[in-house]
């Protein structure tokens, strides 16, 4: 997948709530969207418009409206998404630490917390996210636990 990456043109930008999206900064020097990692907030405005670009990447991920997931690539330039494969289920919101923290009761206001309860009770009553529609159509690379898609496919 590194070495995928790494062929793209310097400037790919690739979209991921996928723990792997952390390395490909250092292993494929292609920049990313958001990652876990990345969610220190040593500053007010970094961490204010990280906050914004992880609302809108669960939004868009987790949407039955393809026109989420267009707006997303056109307001960022993205040019790949990294999914993990089982990422369109309940299972995975609920066990990912990164997305599990948005769950906590603790942050009812959150916008980020209600994007991601949007997003898992979305899957628990069965809406199917657009870019699991799209994956077959639109796969660039995949290996056993990942798929990356082709956001000038979607679009």
């Amino acid at each position: 997948m590194y070495q995928f990456f790494h062929q793209q043109p310097k400037d790919t930008l690739i979209a991921s709530l996928a723990g792997e999206a952390t390395n490909i900064p250092s292993f494929a020097q292609r920049p990313i969207l958001v990652s876990s990692e990345y969610a220190i907030a040593y500053h007010i405005g970094y961490y204010r418009l990280f906050r914004q670009r992880l609302a809108d990447l669960i939004r868009a991920q987790y949407s039955p409206n393809l026109a989420d997931v267009q707006n997303l690539i056109q307001k960022y330039k993205v040019d790949f998404f990294l999914l993990e494969k089982r990422a369109f289920t309940a299972e995975y919101i609920e066990q990912d630490r990164w997305l599990q923290q948005y769950l906590s009761l603790k942050l009812p206001n959150d916008p980020i917390a209600k994007i991601t309860r949007k997003a898992l009770e979305g899957l628990q009553q069965g809406q199917i996210p657009a870019l699991l529609k799209v994956t077959q159509n639109c796969t660039a690379f995949e290996t056993e636990d990942l798929v990356v898609l082709e956001a000038k496919c979607i679009t």
